[in-house]
């Protein structure tokens, strides 16, 4: 309960999450072992450095739970799982180093846009292809980028309303069909 108290000022926390966070919500709530990208806006605290980038949303739990000191149990997790979803902006703010490392992947602008504009030429059955086989594939695989790029390429599905995931076997990424 105290626990609970100290993070309520921190968000706005809704039993229902908005139309709009419907995904990230479900993203959060997932327990699977391939994972959702979820898109966020990370400010570190500590640099003044603030950017956009998509990760996996364990990961994103993984940071909140070192960012706020809390226990990996289900209580713990449970107020992890609230405060993410319940931040409707999708933004976060770490202070703490490995809070931040927990959060690997950032995409440049140029990433993020280049990711964009490469996803814009694929729709329907063609993207889920190149995802596993195709330019979209090869965009991030073989790069020295590569867990920036696919970080920008879940951005830019993201955008357009798709649930990009992290295959648990082989590390790619899929859409969820």
């Amino acid at each position: 309960m105290v626990t609970l108290l100290v993070f309520a000022p921190g968000c706005s926390h809704q039993d229902t999450p908005s139309k709009g966070n419907y995904s990230f919500a479900k993203a959060v709530e997932d327990q699977s072992t391939s994972p959702y990208f979820v898109k966020i806006q990370v400010v570190d605290s500590g640099s003044n450095r603030e950017f956009t980038t998509c990760v996996t949303a364990n990961l994103l739990q993984g940071a909140i739970h070192m960012e706020k000191g809390l226990p990996y149990s289900d209580e713990g997790t449970s107020v992890v799982e609230k405060y993410a979803i319940s931040n409707q902006k999708n933004a976060f703010v770490f202070n703490s180093s490995s809070a931040l490392d927990n959060i690997p992947s950032h995409p440049s602008e140029a990433e993020l846009s280049e990711a964009k504009a490469i996803a814009a030429t694929f729709s329907g059955q063609a993207l889920t292809t190149s995802l596993r086989s195709g330019a979209l594939l090869q965009y991030y695989s073989e790069h020295p980028r590569r867990w920036e790029r696919m970080a920008a390429l879940a951005c830019a599905l993201i955008d357009r309303g798709l649930a990009p995931r992290l295959a648990d076997m082989t590390g790619s990424m899929h859409v969820e069909e």
